[in-house]
C-alpha cells in the first residue's frame, strides 16, 4: 500500500505478510508484529488496516460482523461512509474516545 500526500508525493509504502509488517518512508525500513503494531507507533492509535483494505473496496471486512446504513456500514467500532464511493472517496470515523476519522481518495490506475 502506498501512502501520499495530498500533492501525490509518496510518504510511505506499507507491506506485510502475516506475522509481519513493514513501513518504508524517509526514516528508513522498519518492522512490527503486526498492521495494528504499525499504526500504533506511528499514529498514537491502532487502525484496523486489515479491515480497511475491504472497506476501500466498498465493502465490510469477512472477519468481524457489520450492520448495514443506507449510506455504508458499521463495522469493528467504526462507521464506513460510501455516499462518495463512486467518486473514489471513503471515510471511515470512530466516535468513541479518542474520535478519529480517516478518509482515503482513490486513484484509478492510469
Amino acid at each position: 500500500m502506498r501512502l501520499t500526500g495530498p500533492l501525490g508525493a509518496t510518504l510511505a509504502e506499507v507491506r506485510w505478510l502475516p506475522g509481519r509488517a513493514e513501513l518504508a518512508d524517509a526514516q528508513g525500513t522498519r518492522a512490527f508484529d503486526t498492521l495494528d503494531a504499525m499504526t500504533q507507533e506511528l499514529f498514537g492509535e491502532a487502525l484496523p488496516l486489515a479491515a480497511l483494505i475491504d472497506w476501500l473496496r466498498g465493502r465490510p471486512w469477512p472477519g468481524a460482523p457489520n450492520v448495514a446504513r443506507d449510506d455504508g456500514f458499521d463495522q469493528l467500532g467504526w462507521r464506513i461512509g460510501l455516499g462518495g464511493f463512486a467518486d473514489g472517496v471513503v471515510q471511515a470515523t470512530r466516535e468513541r474516545a479518542p474520535g478519529v476519522s480517516v478518509r482515503a481518495r482513490l486513484e484509478k490506475p492510469v
